[in-house]
């Protein structure tokens, strides 16, 4: 009895080792092409492009996207409070994603039988736009938006992000004229 006992447990943990070795090469090889996240620091939006003449004075614009970088600390801070409290209030607290939204979210859609409410986060947005196929909506999306978010938490500050996602978000900006 002793001796299969022994057995059985050597038996799951090489079964747990071997398991564990799978995944994580499955996951190397998968997220292996995935773009570095370190990219979003430098992260430049395409803006606008001004033409001046010799006394300085702007004589052109062109653009394909109707777009100026305003830093964060330009915002009034009313406008800053609205988008946190409408997409993701409990953004200070979390650490990119926010498992009380999620679980809310979930159980919200389950009982209403269809998508009614997202539980992504202002991270998870952030993410989405930049490393994730928002044309699709599947589980391997969310997956790897779920792990971006992690990740951008990592790397940037919650300053940083919010100032990712306010300028990127439906031309916020545009409409303040800042």
């Amino acid at each position: 009895m002793k001796k299969f006992l022994k057995f059985c447990i050597a038996l799951t943990l090489l079964l747990v080792v071997l398991a564990l070795g799978t995944v994580g090469t499955l996951w190397y090889i998968w997220s292996a092409n995935l773009p570095y996240i370190g990219a979003l620091r430098d992260y430049n939006p395409p803006t606008i492009t001004e033409v001046y003449s010799d006394n300085e004075e702007v004589i052109g614009r062109f653009w394909d996207e109707k777009r100026i970088v305003v830093p964060l600390d330009a915002l009034p801070d009313h406008l800053i409070q609205a988008f946190i409290a409408a997409e993701d209030d409990r953004f200070y607290e979390h650490e990119g994603v926010d498992l009380v939204s999620v679980t809310r979210a979930f159980v919200k859609n389950m009982v209403a039988g269809r998508i009614e409410q997202g539980g992504s986060t202002i991270t998870q947005q952030v993410a989405g736009r930049h490393y994730a196929d928002r044309t699709q909506k599947t589980i391997k999306r969310k997956i790897i938006e779920l792990w971006w978010a992690l990740q951008l938490e990592k790397t940037l500050s919650k300053y940083e992000i919010l100032e990712l996602y306010l300028n990127e978000s439906y031309s916020v900006l545009y409409s303040f004229n800042l």
